[in-house]
């Protein structure tokens, strides 16, 4: 599988190294290159890259998620009931209608905080779901 993620993202990996058996890619707008990372400078070269790999998985940053939602006929969202102190989230997929909820995958409570994993679909454009 294959992993999109940011260059500030990268910053907060533990010793900022790749995942280790995955193809790691870094969506920066900087030039330069990141250890253990292909960076690419826009989504069609994200996508070049992974149009062998077998799945892509976008982590973040925010600037990623909004650049690569476009291309995603999945999403895979963890839901925190809680408001932690972040300054990046993913988009709010049950406020866009071109995505619908498929499935609850988890639900659950970790340390006081209760969690859902979810499962959201693009909506096709021709049955309108």
């Amino acid at each position: 599988a294959a992993v999109i993620v940011g260059r500030r993202t990268i910053e907060d990996f533990p010793g900022k190294k790749p995942l280790p058996g995955r193809i790691n890619l870094a969506l920066s707008r900087s030039e330069g290159e990141i250890p253990g990372f292909t960076v690419c400078h826009s989504p069609e070269q994200v996508l070049a890259q992974t149009k062998n790999a077998p799945r892509a998985f976008v982590i973040g940053g925010g600037s990623v998620y909004r650049q690569m939602l476009p291309y995603c006929g999945r999403a895979y969202v963890t839901k925190v009931h809680a408001r932690p102190v972040s300054d990046t989230f993913f988009p709010d997929l049950d406020e866009d209608p071109a995505w619908i909820l498929s499935q609850t995958l988890q639900s659950g409570e970790e340390n006081g905080i209760a969690y859902e994993m979810l499962l959201y679909c693009r909506r096709s454009a021709e049955s309108g779901e």
